[in-house]
């Protein structure tokens, strides 16, 4: 199993690791002149709360996000080869182990109705690529809502940029611009446009060099209009402003304490935008995912020295795949893939994001998270089992019925007044 999580969970390459200790080094002094928050005490536990499944049948679900109207839309990385097909195109990964993934347009956006509790695939036929069986697809990453209820995604590679002109299916047609792209989701019109390249930013400008890998892997947008992606494998924040790429920052590397490279990749997963315009960066790291090792970066956009735009660093956190902030109470939830490098069960996380204080919300019931999302009740949804072919699921957070229990996380987690337990429900084919 930790070899398909491996598969689609953001990552850099060995040749990456080899280098690391030169390029670290430098990176290490120029990280120590930033303000750390340490996040070394004790966690504060919070008992009471438990999960509710809300959704299965999902085929690896990654990011999730409220829309418009109300709904829980969930990025479906597919796949990858239609199980029917034959001779599915297919092309080796850069990263170890260098597995060969098949392509089919088998990834998709699906909606679900809190208020009916029916959910429908509203987008489908999106590119994903996967190694036989589906497990760990690569795909439609994140999912994300503009303030004209526009709908964008962005989906992975994991791979030289460059190597997508030439991927091509049976007929000679090139596949690889369906991958590292930002796209347009028409959710009614059920169609997938390319926005931005951003794997192209890589391959032309590779801000952290020398080798090139692109996966988008998470986006945001921003409070003016434009939109910030997260690209894991270029180990770098971009702003897209219509169709243009900019970069806004890259990442440290960090020194090792165990086995491995002299220094760890930060691989950013996840981004949210805080008070002030201020963006929340989440890492998983790279090899050897040490316990303790991630950081959430703040990073002030607006600066014009690219090296002064990481103005704080929240630390002492494990494999962080995800994050957003709490309309309701104002802290950032903060989802760890697991608290012993890729292994163990998920935990979620309240935190302060001013003090980096952080309170054990949730340490039981999550397997291979890959989402967040929370609604302007506070409630919070979690996509789980997210490395899974038809068998992902969505989550809610709910408080477990117990004497004085979580009363300081009711509000903040949207169970206040909640109603009814609504019925579990399989995906509409």
């Amino acid at each position: 199993m930790l070899e398909l999580r491996r598969n689609w969970l953001p990552h850099r390459t060995a040749a990456r690791r080899r280098r690391a200790s030169a390029h670290g080094a430098a990176l290490a002094v120029a990280a120590a002149a930033t303000l750390v928050l340490s996040l070394s005490a004790p966690v504060c536990a919070q008992t009471g709360f438990g999960t509710q499944l809300v959704l299965s049948g999902l085929n690896n679900p990654r990011g999730i996000t409220f829309g418009p109207d109300g709904a829980l839309y969930v990025a479906e990385a597919g796949i990858g080869a239609d199980p029917s097909d034959p001779n599915p195109p297919g092309i080796q990964e850069i990263a170890p182990p260098n597995p060969t993934v098949f392509y089919g347009t088998t990834g998709s956006v699906t909606r679900y109705d809190l208020g009916t509790g029916t959910s429908a695939r509203v987008v489908t036929g999106i590119g994903s690529l996967a190694v036989t069986g589906g497990g760990g697809a690569i795909g439609l990453a994140d999912i994300a809502f503009d303030s004209g209820g526009n709908a964008y995604g962005v989906t992975g590679w994991v791979n030289d940029p460059a190597l997508r002109a030439t991927f091509n299916d049976g007929g000679g047609s090139n596949i690889g611009n369906r991958f590292g792209q930002l796209v347009s989701l028409d959710l009614t019109g059920n169609s997938v446009t390319n926005v931005a390249d951003i794997g192209a930013y890589e391959d032309i400008n590779n801000p952290d060099p020398p080798e090139r890998n692109s996966n988008p892997f998470s986006l945001t947008v921003r409070s003016n209009g434009d939109i910030a992606v997260v690209d894991a494998g270029a180990n770098a924040l971009y702003n897209v402003s219509g169709s243009t790429v900019s970069l806004i920052t890259t990442f440290p590397y960090a020194p090792n304490p165990g086995e491995g490279p002299p220094f760890y990749q930060p691989v950013p997963t996840a981004v949210a935008e805080g008070a002030g315009g201020l963006l929340f960066v989440s890492e998983l790291t790279g090899f050897p995912f040490p316990a303790g090792g991630s950081d959430i970066y703040v990073v002030d956009p607006t600066l014009a020295n690219i090296g002064d735009r990481i103005t704080r660093t929240l630390t002492g956190f494990t494999t962080v795949i995800d994050l957003a902030f709490n309309s309701t109470d104002g802290f950032l939830y903060v989802l760890q893939y697991g608290t012993d490098g890729l292994d163990g069960a998920g935990q979620l996380l309240r935190v302060d994001p001013t003090t980096g204080d952080r309170t054990l919300v949730l340490d039981s019931g999550l397997t291979t998270p890959g989402g967040l999302a929370i609604g302007a009740d506070g409630s919070v949804y979690v996509t789980n089992l997210g490395v899974s072919p038809g068998g992902g699921q969505i989550l809610r957070v709910v408080a477990v019925p117990e004497p004085a229990t979580g009363a300081l996380l009711l509000l903040g987690l949207g169970v206040a007044g909640a109603g009814a337990l609504r019925r579990r429900r399989r995906i509409a084919k």
